[in-house]
Protein backbone atom coordinates (compact mmCIF):
# COMPACT_ATOMS: atom_id res chain seq x y z
CA UNK A 1 0.00 0.00 0.00
CA UNK A 2 3.00 2.24 -0.06
CA UNK A 3 2.91 5.55 -2.27
CA UNK A 4 4.99 4.84 -5.34
CA UNK A 5 5.14 8.57 -5.70
CA UNK A 6 6.18 10.57 -2.52
CA UNK A 7 4.96 13.97 -1.77
CA UNK A 8 7.24 16.79 -0.76
CA UNK A 9 6.83 19.58 1.61
CA UNK A 10 5.76 22.95 0.27
CA UNK A 11 4.60 25.69 2.77
CA UNK A 12 4.99 25.63 6.88
CA UNK A 13 2.26 25.73 8.62
CA UNK A 14 2.65 25.11 12.35
CA UNK A 15 4.08 23.03 15.10
CA UNK A 16 2.06 20.68 16.92
CA UNK A 17 2.22 21.25 20.62
CA UNK A 18 1.61 17.80 21.80
CA UNK A 19 3.68 14.58 21.65
CA UNK A 20 6.94 13.99 22.57
CA UNK A 21 8.20 13.74 18.96
CA UNK A 22 7.20 17.49 18.35
CA UNK A 23 5.84 16.83 14.92
CA UNK A 24 5.03 19.72 12.70
CA UNK A 25 1.75 20.83 10.06
CA UNK A 26 3.24 21.22 6.77
CA UNK A 27 1.08 21.90 3.17
CA UNK A 28 2.55 19.42 0.91
CA UNK A 29 2.75 19.16 -2.88
CA UNK A 30 -1.02 17.48 -3.33
CA UNK A 31 -2.41 20.77 -1.39
CA UNK A 32 -3.21 18.94 1.70
CA UNK A 33 -1.93 19.47 4.97
CA UNK A 34 -0.34 16.46 6.99
CA UNK A 35 1.28 16.40 10.22
CA UNK A 36 4.58 15.70 9.93
CA UNK A 37 7.20 13.60 12.24
CA UNK A 38 10.98 14.41 11.21
CA UNK A 39 13.86 12.35 11.62
CA UNK A 40 15.78 13.43 14.26
CA UNK A 41 12.88 13.96 16.54
CA UNK A 42 13.49 13.76 20.06
CA UNK A 43 12.22 10.09 20.32
CA UNK A 44 14.64 9.01 17.62
CA UNK A 45 13.59 7.24 13.98
CA UNK A 46 12.40 4.10 15.68
CA UNK A 47 9.00 6.10 16.01
CA UNK A 48 8.69 6.77 11.64
CA UNK A 49 9.14 2.84 11.44
CA UNK A 50 6.29 1.91 13.54
CA UNK A 51 4.34 4.84 12.43
CA UNK A 52 4.76 3.88 8.88
CA UNK A 53 4.53 -0.06 9.22
CA UNK A 54 1.19 0.26 11.25
CA UNK A 55 -0.16 2.66 9.07
CA UNK A 56 0.41 0.20 6.19
CA UNK A 57 -1.01 -2.78 8.11
CA UNK A 58 -4.38 -0.51 9.26
CA UNK A 59 -4.36 0.35 4.89
CA UNK A 60 -4.57 -3.56 4.34
CA UNK A 61 -6.54 -4.71 7.03
CA UNK A 62 -9.53 -1.32 6.19
CA UNK A 63 -9.30 -0.07 9.44
CA UNK A 64 -10.58 3.21 11.00
CA UNK A 65 -6.62 5.49 9.84
CA UNK A 66 -5.70 8.26 8.04
CA UNK A 67 -3.76 7.73 4.74
CA UNK A 68 -0.75 8.48 5.99
CA UNK A 69 2.14 8.78 3.81
CA UNK A 70 6.03 8.98 3.48
CA UNK A 71 7.05 12.91 2.40
CA UNK A 72 10.47 14.16 1.47
CA UNK A 73 12.10 17.20 3.47
CA UNK A 74 15.22 18.76 1.94
CA UNK A 75 18.09 20.05 3.34
CA UNK A 76 17.41 23.37 2.47
CA UNK A 77 13.64 23.54 3.27
CA UNK A 78 14.90 22.54 7.14
CA UNK A 79 17.37 24.77 7.13
CA UNK A 80 15.16 27.94 6.20
CA UNK A 81 12.41 27.20 8.62
CA UNK A 82 13.23 28.76 12.38
CA UNK A 83 10.95 26.36 13.64
CA UNK A 84 12.68 23.62 12.26
CA UNK A 85 16.50 24.51 11.73
CA UNK A 86 17.24 24.60 15.48
CA UNK A 87 15.65 21.14 16.30
CA UNK A 88 18.40 19.48 14.90
CA UNK A 89 16.03 17.43 12.07
CA UNK A 90 17.38 15.45 9.22
CA UNK A 91 17.18 15.57 5.70
CA UNK A 92 15.04 12.52 3.81
CA UNK A 93 11.97 10.63 3.97
CA UNK A 94 9.88 11.57 6.70
CA UNK A 95 6.36 10.33 7.95
CA UNK A 96 3.26 12.25 7.67
CA UNK A 97 -0.33 11.99 8.62
CA UNK A 98 -3.73 13.59 7.78
CA UNK A 99 -4.12 17.32 9.05
CA UNK A 100 -7.65 17.15 10.55
CA UNK A 101 -8.70 20.70 11.33
CA UNK A 102 -12.33 19.42 12.82
CA UNK A 103 -11.72 17.44 15.70
CA UNK A 104 -11.17 16.23 19.07
CA UNK A 105 -9.97 13.79 21.22
CA UNK A 106 -11.77 10.40 22.35
CA UNK A 107 -14.65 10.80 24.76
CA UNK A 108 -17.32 8.32 26.04
CA UNK A 109 -19.92 12.09 26.09
CA UNK A 110 -19.27 11.21 21.94
CA UNK A 111 -20.39 7.47 21.86
CA UNK A 112 -24.03 8.25 20.91
CA UNK A 113 -22.94 10.82 18.29
CA UNK A 114 -20.14 8.04 16.33
CA UNK A 115 -21.22 7.26 12.93
CA UNK A 116 -18.30 4.49 13.00
CA UNK A 117 -19.25 3.38 16.64
CA UNK A 118 -19.96 -0.48 15.34
CA UNK A 119 -15.94 -0.87 14.32
CA UNK A 120 -14.77 0.81 17.82
CA UNK A 121 -13.48 -2.73 18.50
CA UNK A 122 -10.60 -2.70 16.01
CA UNK A 123 -9.31 -0.48 18.28
CA UNK A 124 -8.31 -3.08 20.86
CA UNK A 125 -7.80 -5.81 17.75
CA UNK A 126 -5.14 -3.40 16.48
CA UNK A 127 -3.37 -2.82 19.59
CA UNK A 128 -3.38 -5.78 20.90
CA UNK A 129 -1.75 -7.28 17.68
CA UNK A 130 1.32 -4.40 17.68
CA UNK A 131 0.93 -4.47 21.89
CA UNK A 132 0.32 -0.40 21.63
CA UNK A 133 0.24 0.38 25.44
CA UNK A 134 -0.07 4.06 24.75
CA UNK A 135 -3.62 4.64 23.40
CA UNK A 136 -5.21 7.41 24.82
CA UNK A 137 -7.82 9.99 24.21
CA UNK A 138 -5.93 12.06 22.03
CA UNK A 139 -4.34 9.38 19.90
CA UNK A 140 -7.67 8.25 19.11
CA UNK A 141 -9.49 11.42 17.54
CA UNK A 142 -12.76 12.16 16.68
CA UNK A 143 -13.43 13.69 13.61
CA UNK A 144 -16.19 15.82 12.59
CA UNK A 145 -16.77 16.40 8.83
CA UNK A 146 -19.40 18.75 9.51
CA UNK A 147 -17.82 20.87 12.34
CA UNK A 148 -21.81 21.85 12.77
CA UNK A 149 -23.44 18.82 13.89
CA UNK A 150 -22.09 16.46 16.80
CA UNK A 151 -21.87 13.53 14.26
CA UNK A 152 -18.38 12.36 14.20
CA UNK A 153 -15.77 9.56 13.75
CA UNK A 154 -13.28 7.88 15.13
CA UNK A 155 -9.87 7.97 13.22
CA UNK A 156 -6.44 5.82 14.53
CA UNK A 157 -3.54 7.93 14.74
CA UNK A 158 -0.02 8.28 16.81
CA UNK A 159 1.07 4.47 16.33
CA UNK A 160 4.84 5.55 17.58
CA UNK A 161 5.14 3.48 20.67
CA UNK A 162 3.83 0.16 18.96
CA UNK A 163 5.78 -2.67 19.40
CA UNK A 164 6.99 -1.94 23.26
CA UNK A 165 8.19 1.61 21.79
CA UNK A 166 9.85 2.98 19.19
CA UNK A 167 13.70 1.92 20.94
CA UNK A 168 12.21 -1.66 20.26
CA UNK A 169 14.73 -4.71 18.78
CA UNK A 170 14.78 -8.25 17.93
CA UNK A 171 15.22 -9.40 21.62
CA UNK A 172 12.50 -7.11 22.67
CA UNK A 173 10.02 -8.25 20.01
CA UNK A 174 10.72 -11.81 21.13
CA UNK A 175 10.08 -11.15 24.74
CA UNK A 176 6.73 -9.05 23.36
CA UNK A 177 5.41 -11.66 20.77
CA UNK A 178 3.92 -13.88 23.68
CA UNK A 179 2.04 -12.06 25.57
CA UNK A 180 -1.47 -12.43 27.05
CA UNK A 181 -2.14 -9.06 27.68
CA UNK A 182 -5.52 -7.02 26.10
CA UNK A 183 -3.94 -4.18 25.12
CA UNK A 184 -7.27 -1.80 25.69
CA UNK A 185 -7.04 1.85 26.95
CA UNK A 186 -8.79 4.55 25.33
CA UNK A 187 -11.10 2.13 24.47
CA UNK A 188 -12.31 -0.99 26.89
CA UNK A 189 -14.72 -3.80 26.82
CA UNK A 190 -16.86 -1.40 28.74
CA UNK A 191 -17.46 0.67 25.23
CA UNK A 192 -18.43 -2.33 23.27
CA UNK A 193 -20.86 -5.51 23.52
CA UNK A 194 -19.20 -8.27 25.81
CA UNK A 195 -19.30 -10.44 23.40
CA UNK A 196 -16.48 -11.87 20.33
CA UNK A 197 -19.61 -11.43 17.87
CA UNK A 198 -18.09 -7.97 17.78
CA UNK A 199 -14.88 -8.71 17.03
CA UNK A 200 -14.97 -11.26 14.55
CA UNK A 201 -15.30 -9.42 11.38
CA UNK A 202 -12.24 -7.86 12.27
CA UNK A 203 -10.46 -11.07 13.68
CA UNK A 204 -10.99 -12.67 10.02
CA UNK A 205 -9.24 -9.29 8.31
CA UNK A 206 -6.45 -10.14 10.46
CA UNK A 207 -6.08 -13.80 10.16
CA UNK A 208 -6.13 -13.28 6.50
CA UNK A 209 -3.15 -11.13 6.51
CA UNK A 210 -0.79 -13.26 5.23
CA UNK A 211 3.41 -13.66 5.71
CA UNK A 212 3.83 -12.32 2.54
CA UNK A 213 2.02 -8.92 2.75
CA UNK A 214 3.63 -8.60 6.08
CA UNK A 215 6.56 -8.79 4.50
CA UNK A 216 6.10 -6.46 1.26
CA UNK A 217 5.18 -3.61 4.44
CA UNK A 218 8.45 -4.55 6.00
CA UNK A 219 10.61 -4.49 3.09
CA UNK A 220 9.09 -0.97 1.67
CA UNK A 221 10.75 1.08 4.98
CA UNK A 222 12.78 3.67 3.60
CA UNK A 223 16.46 2.46 3.74
CA UNK A 224 17.02 6.16 5.39
CA UNK A 225 15.72 5.15 8.54
CA UNK A 226 18.07 2.52 9.54
CA UNK A 227 16.28 -0.87 10.28
CA UNK A 228 18.92 -3.05 9.63
CA UNK A 229 18.02 -6.38 8.42
CA UNK A 230 17.77 -8.64 11.77
CA UNK A 231 15.27 -5.92 13.14
CA UNK A 232 12.87 -6.32 10.16
CA UNK A 233 12.66 -10.45 9.75
CA UNK A 234 12.51 -9.76 13.68
CA UNK A 235 9.48 -8.03 13.12
CA UNK A 236 8.51 -10.03 10.51
CA UNK A 237 8.42 -12.46 12.83
CA UNK A 238 6.68 -10.84 15.53
CA UNK A 239 4.00 -9.70 13.24
CA UNK A 240 2.97 -13.64 11.95
CA UNK A 241 3.10 -14.78 15.01
CA UNK A 242 0.94 -11.90 16.92
CA UNK A 243 -1.71 -11.98 14.47
CA UNK A 244 -2.53 -15.25 15.33
CA UNK A 245 -2.59 -14.76 18.96
CA UNK A 246 -5.01 -11.95 19.32
CA UNK A 247 -8.22 -14.01 19.02
CA UNK A 248 -7.09 -16.17 21.85
CA UNK A 249 -5.98 -13.03 24.14
CA UNK A 250 -9.35 -11.37 23.51
CA UNK A 251 -11.39 -14.58 23.78
CA UNK A 252 -9.75 -15.24 27.02
CA UNK A 253 -10.74 -11.46 28.73
CA UNK A 254 -14.75 -11.76 27.62
CA UNK A 255 -14.66 -14.92 29.51
CA UNK A 256 -13.70 -13.15 33.06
Amino acid sequence: MADSARLTVKIYKQQVLTGGTQPHVIGMSDGNDYVVKFKGNAQGTGVLVNEYVVNELIARLGFEGGHGRVVVADAMFISNEPHLSTKHLQAGPQFASPYYKNHDNFSDAFLDHLQNRAKLPQVIVLDTLICNDDRGSGNLLLVFDDPTKRDCRFVLIDHGHAFGGPNWDEHTLKTLQGSTKLFANAINLSNVPKTIDVFEPFLLKLEALSPGEIQAIIESIPADWGLHSANRKALLDFLVVRKDKVRAVITSQLAT
